[in-house]
């Protein structure tokens, strides 16, 4: 027996704006947000570096060591980080730089500094800065150790110490390395100038060393060398956290410049401030040093990060952070490579006229706050820090317009946007019925193939999408095809796509109608919400209700087709997915499905409409394409009776065994494809006629009618099946409650080429 294409094609279709049907695993635990690592880890990534590690280079002779903490790799050459700790020595002589900047900061020991014209002696927390084109020199001072801490930009001008040092493997440095530095640097003096900005000036006569001057207790207003006295400067507070910039983009500003530094100050008495509610610097590199007490930092979500005096966290661009001080007292330097917490602080909080961290915390405007965040780019956290498996939510962004003009349209974005599967879908039955949109192209008369859509503008993008795929993208130029919008007002009665809206009678039934659906939905999440209410309120210390959870877990598939994945698919097991799933389709179920009263009848009205074009056969026309929302086509499938289970689905518990589920009736971009088979033998003067089903792209048989070919029905018997099922449902009219002088039959799915199909009733 041959096979030939339907001559005709009817397809009930949904818009593909909705959840997909997957239920997602939990993935498994990641590797730690701040891991402690003993060397950079070479690309802007978040870590910490405990006391005396990072990369250990010495120059020979200089009785130092070089510890980077970032350099290149970290900060995108923006900026490098890095100690130094050493015994007295010979400088290692004058130079300056001709984009580079220096910073010098002594933490330990002295160290005296050359600049310019200017020469001083620093002690613990004194600062020196050197722009670019001042000559200087440093040289540390005592015997037993010294310890600075420095920033240079660009970052990579630390490759020079790179060039002329090598790995070094010991604990501090070696005292008694005598090697002769010159001999090092002179036969390379010429590749350091081209190659690090490090132009030598053997002739400059050095100032003579000077205690700090009067003025050297506040920062410049514009860019120039400068030393800073421990414990002067600018103060500003916010809440209770105390900032001591030593330089910020004011003087640092340069095409290679732009980076700040401050000292941090605040303690474990002071606690609830901005910083400990988490924040992101959308563009700048963080690093900071702690030198007295210890912070607990809580990065991107993941809590419990402590960092101790003389360990260094290095914070990239884009990364959340919340800091906590652990100690009574705390003090931290925080290196940025543009506005950091110094601008913060300053701008948020205010100036301080104090020297010292206060017994109490000042009182903050929010709003300022979160508008010189807004200036700053930074995105400051006004509650409480999620962590684990809900730390995404601390930078989580909606992913509709804060306007909600997006919800309820049709997605166009991600690898499941609504638009792309559309048009997909049209691709693909195009290559499936390429002879039947041929025949439908092909009319005398040129009458354009009719295509229907109700009228919600997510459900005609759709259709639109589609028919851009199928009939092609100058369908409606070329007069290929025309869609036709069917209102889903009420006043239309069984004359409609969307019986559910006006069957009034189905939105008025408390008990049985559509709210159903809702109700019984409820009951059934009450059964596996507790545990999972527990579980979140032990995780965030939060009561959610019912409906909260029961929407974070429709987040994961919404923002999943938004976005092409979701964070939200994370938060719950995948036996608290398969409740979820179960609950859904206890609402499509008892909503517009088998479970409640209205839903037989309301699906028949296409069903017959259909059957009697497939009776008509080819004289119908061969392309028939419907476009609805997935509430309509649930009671189609009521209707039809291919997946009704034997019994109401249970709200007690889950039936795994179950036939009706929405990923199955109606997922995303669903649809039913009803196909007229025409067959015969070589002995038949006329074809035998079968109907097949095509649900969501899989063949499915009739229960009871599937003695065709591949399963198929019978057209005649498929005919009976739907007038019998006419018969034992109540009249759509009646049942529903509509005037006397309502339509009681869809009258408008025809093609046009003569009168409308008079279907029975």
């Amino acid at each position: 027996m041959a096979t030939t294409a339907t001559p005709s094609l009817p397809i009930l279709t949904r818009n593909g704006s909705a959840m997909p049907s997957s239920s997602p695993a939990k993935s498994e635990t990641q590797q730690s947000t701040l891991p402690r690592v003993r060397h950079p880890a070479g690309a802007p990534t978040p870590y910490l570096l405990p006391s005396y590690t990072g990369e250990h280079l010495t120059i020979p002779g200089t009785k130092s060591v070089f510890r980077i903490m970032c350099s290149t790799a970290e900060t995108d050459n923006t900026m490098s980080v890095f100690g130094m700790d050493g015994v007295l020595a010979d400088p290692p002589g004058f130079h300056y730089h001709n984009q580079a900047h220096d910073v010098f900061m002594c933490t330990k020991g002295r160290l005296k500094v050359w600049a310019g014209d200017k020469c001083r002696i620093l002690y613990p927390g004194d600062f020196a800065y050197v722009p670019p084109g001042v000559v200087h020199q440093p040289q540390l001072l005592d015997q037993g150790p010294n310890a600075t801490m420095g920033l240079v930009t660009p970052g990579d001008w630390v490759d020079f110490f790179r060039f002329v040092g090598e790995d070094y493997g010991g604990v501090l440095c070696d005292e008694f390395d005598n090697r002769n530095t010159g001999a090092v640097f002179g036969p390379k003096i010429r590749e350091i100038k081209e190659r690090f900005d490090v132009v030598f000036q053997p002739q400059f006569q050095g100032a003579d060393v000077a205690d700090f001057e009067d003025g050297e207790c506040v920062l410049p207003e514009g860019q120039e060398p400068y030393f800073l006295k421990a414990n002067t400067g600018p103060c500003f507070l916010l809440e209770g956290v105390l900032s001591r910039p030593f330089i910020t983009m004011k003087q640092s500003k340069a095409p290679k410049g732009n980076f700040a530094i401050t000292s941090i100050e605040s303690g474990s008495e002071l606690s609830n401030s901005v910083l400990s509610k988490g924040f992101v610097f959308e563009k700048v590199h963080q690093v900071y040093h702690v030198l007295d007490g210890a912070v607990l930092l809580t990065v991107n979500g993941e809590s419990g990060h402590l960092v101790r005096a003389g360990e260094t966290a290095f914070i990239p661009a884009g990364t959340e952070v919340a800091v906590e001080f652990v100690d009574r007292y705390v003090r931290f330097w925080s290196y940025a490579n543009g506005n950091g917490l110094e601008a913060l602080i300053a701008e948020a909080g205010g100036a301080f006229e104090g020297k010292m961290v206060p017994d109490e915390i000042r009182s903050v405007d929010a709003d300022k706050v979160r508008e010189v965040a807004k200036q700053l780019k930074i995105k400051v956290r006004s509650g409480k820090i999620f962590t684990d498996n809900l730390a995404f939510f601390n930078n989580w962004e909606l992913f509709w317009s804060s306007d909600d003009t997006q919800l309820e349209q049709l997605t166009s974005t991600g690898p499941f946007a609504g638009t792309l599967s559309s048009f997909t879908t049209g691709v693909r039955l195009r290559t499936r019925y390429q002879d039947l949109l041929d025949q439908a192209t092909s009319i005398p008369s040129g009458i354009p193939t009719t295509f229907w859509a109700s009228d919600s503008n997510r459900v005609i993008e759709t259709a639109k999408h589609f028919a851009a795929g199928f009939f092609g993208i100058d369908y409606n130029s070329t007069n290929k095809a025309t869609l036709q919008v069917i209102s889903e007002h009420s006043s239309l009665g069984a004359d409609t796509l969307t019986p559910g809206r006006t069957c009034l009678a189905n939105k008025k039934d408390e008990i049985e109608g559509q709210r159903k659906g809702y109700r019984l939905a409820g009951e059934y999440r009450a059964t596996y919400m507790p545990a999972i209410r527990e579980r979140l309120l032990n995780q965030t210390g939060m009561h959610f209700e019912d409906h909260e959870i029961y929407a974070m877990q429709e987040m994961c598939g919404f923002e999943t087709t938004v976005r092409g994945r979701s964070d939200w698919c994370d938060v719950f097991t995948r036996d608290e997915f398969l409740s979820f799933e179960y609950a859904r389709d206890i609402l499509h179920y008892y909503r517009a499905g088998p479970g409640q009263k209205y839903a037989t009848s309301m699906g028949w009205l296409w069903l017959n409409a259909t059957t009697n074009l497939l009776l008509e056969g080819p004289e119908a026309g061969p392309l028939f394409f419907s476009f609805v929302h997935d509430g309509d086509i649930a009671p189609m499938m009521t209707s039809l009776d291919v997946i009704n289970d034997d019994e109401h689905l249970p709200i007690t518990h889950i039936a795994h065994d179950r036939k009706w589920r929405k990923s199955q009736v109606s997922p995303m971009d669903g649809r039913i494809i009803f196909e007229l088979l025409s067959c015969r033998n070589n002995t038949q003067s006329s074809p035998d006629k079968f109907v097949r089903l095509n649900i969501n792209d899989g063949i499915t048989a009739i229960p009871g009618c599937d003695s065709g070919p591949g399963r198929s029905c019978p057209l005649a018997e498929f005919a009976a099946r739907t007038k019998k099922k006419g018969e034992e449902v109540e009249n759509f009219k009646e049942l529903c409650g509509l005037d006397d002088g309502a339509t009681e039959r869809i009258t408008f799915l025809h093609q046009g080429r003569g009168h409308p199909i008079q279907g029975k009733n």
